[in-house]
């Protein structure tokens, strides 16, 4: 069996360049860079056109079936070498996946969205509408009297047991 021989010559580091100072122009582009990024919110997200993105909570096992059952999918980038992100944003994984703490992003199309969110706005409209009629409702059950305030700033009462 051969032996191997160590070497007494020890591998070199590279020799390190020292930076050089930026130009005037370079220097103030540097600074607008970095003063943009600490600007920037961390749950900030540039979608690519078309696309819609949410932080959800990755723990939460309901709210991701929901997310699911709604259309949303977990958003993956591409991560081979050279591969072009489609999202901009923080938190950018080893998988593919963003994640900052307790959520991950998730993406839908932007017209599914947009219904969504119409959706639950006119539901919300709805129960907000509701509310008055409610509290006279269950007051008159109980017999409490109930006012309204008109636009004197004075109370007037509006209930039958008042």
């Amino acid at each position: 069996m051969a032996e191997m021989k160590s070497s007494s010559v020890a591998a070199k580091p590279p020799e390190k360049v020292p930076p050089q100072p930026l130009t005037p122009e370079a220097r103030r582009a540097r600074y607008a860079e970095i003063r943009a990024k600490l600007g920037r919110s961390k749950i900030q997200v540039k979608c690519p056109p078309g696309v819609a993105a949410v932080w959800a909570l990755k723990a939460n096992e309901y709210e991701m079936a929901r997310m699911d059952w709604m259309g949303f999918k977990i958003v993956v980038e591409d991560m081979k070498p050279g591969a072009k992100r489609r999202f901009d944003a923080a938190g950018l994984k080893a998988d593919g996946t963003y994640c900052l703490g307790d959520v991950i992003l998730m993406e839908i199309d932007e017209e599914t969205y947009t219904l969504q969110k119409e959706v639950e706005l006119d539901a919300f409209a709805e129960f907000k509408e509701g509310i008055p009629q409610e509290f006279k409702s269950k007051a008159a059950e109980h017999q409490t009297p109930t006012f309204e305030v008109n636009e004197k700033n004075e109370k007037v009462f509006s209930s039958p047991s008042a």
